[in-house]
């Protein structure tokens, strides 16, 4: 129970402007639902497991997801929805795709196919060039979303 509360409280914080959401717009705490919309609006899915207390995940955000080249191809014309997990209360979600340790990323498409696995020590070439690959491999996720 202290568990998720503090996973709840790490929540608020990223989406409110603390800790890794500077500069990306984080669309939530469940995977779900982020999907859901990705999956309606045609966008990819961004996701990142992180841990409060692994050191490893601060400097990844600090060195890595904040970098100008990583956040610029986040931000390419509206292609990803992003959302930020605990990689031990999602532990089961994050061991479907491979990761066994934070900092981790995924990068599914639309259908739920993965498009990218990163893990442990990223460096800003691998996500950066990870991200760059995801978006030519589904251009039409940076395409306007349809009408219902």
């Amino acid at each position: 129970m202290i568990q998720q509360g503090l996973v709840a409280v790490l929540g608020l914080v990223l989406l409110s402007g603390g800790g890794c959401s500077r500069g990306i717009q984080w669309r939530g705490l469940t995977f779900d639902p982020v999907h859901a919309d990705a999956r309606r609006d045609n966008k990819l899915t961004f996701v990142y497991f992180r841990h409060w207390a692994v050191i490893a995940c601060t400097s990844f955000e600090e060195n890595v997801l904040m970098s100008p080249r990583v956040l610029e191809a986040l931000q390419s014309p509206g292609s990803f929805y992003a959302v930020v997990l605990d990689a031990y209360a999602d532990r089961a979600l994050a061991r479907d795709w491979g990761i066994e340790d934070p900092p981790g990323v995924v990068v599914l498409d639309p259908k739920g196919r993965v498009l990218a696995v990163l893990s442990g020590k990223i460096t800003i070439e691998e996500l950066a060039s990870a991200l760059e690959r995801a978006v030519a491999a589904y251009p039409a996720a940076s395409q306007p979303a349809r009408a219902p």
